[in-house]
């Protein structure tokens, strides 16, 4: 378990004693900018440590299984992880906090480049990183909600007082509209980027917003705590009462699915659709057709991503890709 850096004409300078023994034995080191040494482990441990004295600077423990790959962007305040259990992990050194995970399968390598972090596991794709510290926004009365925009770019908060926020996250600009007096619970953006949807629990209950700011009222709306819009136009929602809504069309009322069970959420990815229903029953629905994906009881949400599922549970989040699981624990 020790630590020895040196150099090639003295290569035991110093020698540091870690707790990376047994079941945290190192698989992987990285030298960082500003010469520091990044270090990971069997079962995903990973520490930064001074080259030129050996002192810990951060140290913190992930989910991803045994760490292959690691990669530190330009300052070296962001690593890249690569685990046995899959997913590229982004990790804060001067937090020693997760900031979150790349959805990649099996990643076979990765690196920081000028345009963000390049991922190739199958396919070649490029990730903006998020650097410095994080932006922070406070709504002015709770927050119900929050989408994000197909391009990435920005972001949508239902906020508690009946406001619908959206925020640019290149520069972080916010853009308010006032569409109640009450809670907002549920937004989405379409699918094209021009405008967003939005639910709350004061008349008109369902609207869409263009980006110039022109609001038009859903035909057969209702007060929804959960929207999805589709790229062909259609919109679904889970309601109050936990039914699952579609408009075909936005001009038309809607109908309702499996209007003998209750829902509790519904999210997309493309024109692919996942819901959750009250029993904790996670499923892929095509058209009128529910295909079963898992089943956990104490579900509280999911979000989806390609064939990976995240499901939120009270103590933290499961993912579910091609019948493997993962845990990552609560923040």
């Amino acid at each position: 378990g020790r630590l020895l850096l040196g150099t090639f004409a003295d290569p035991a300078r110093q020698i540091v004693a870690t707790d990376f023994v047994g079941d945290h034995v190192v698989t992987v080191l990285a030298w960082l900018p500003g010469d520091r040494l990044a270090v990971g482990s069997l079962r995903g441990k990973i520490s930064v440590y001074a080259g030129d004295s050996g002192i810990l600077v951060a140290a913190g423990t992930t989910a991803l299984g045994s760490v292959g790959e690691i990669a530190g962007s330009a300052d070296g305040d962001v690593l890249a992880l690569a685990g046995a259990e899959g997913g590229v992990g982004l990790w804060r050194v001067g937090t020693a906090a997760l900031i979150g995970e790349i959805p990649a399968r099996h990643p076979r390598s990765f690196a920081f480049t000028d345009a963000g972090l390049w991922v190739h596991d199958g396919a070649l794709s490029t990730w903006r990183v998020p650097v410095g510290a994080p932006a922070v926004v406070r709504t002015t009365g709770g927050l119900a909600d929050v989408a994000a925009s197909a391009a990435g770019d920005s972001t949508a908060l239902g906020v508690g007082d009946g406001g619908v926020w959206t925020v640019g996250l290149a520069d972080g600009a916010v853009r308010r509209q006032q569409l109640g007096e009450r809670v907002v619970k549920a937004v989405s953006f379409d699918a094209s980027g021009a405008g967003l949807f939005a639910s709350g629990m004061s008349s008109p209950w369902l609207t869409y917003t263009a980006l110039n700011g022109d609001v038009a009222a859903i035909a057969g709306g209702r007060p929804l705590r959960r929207l999805a819009s589709l790229p062909d136009g259609s919109l679904l929602g889970v309601d109050i009462a936990a039914g699952l809504y579609r408009w075909a069309k936005l001009t038309e009322l809607p109908t309702i699915l499996a209007a003998d069970r209750a829902f509790s959420d519904v999210e997309r990815d493309g024109a692919a659709l996942v819901v959750l229903d009250g029993h904790g029953v996670i499923e892929r629905l095509d058209g009128a057709t529910f295909t079963s994906l898992a089943t956990v009881p104490d579900a509280r949400a999911v979000a989806l991503r390609g064939e990976l599922v995240a499901i939120a549970r009270p103590d933290g989040v499961e993912l579910h890709s091609g019948g493997a699981v993962r845990q990552l624990a609560a923040p």
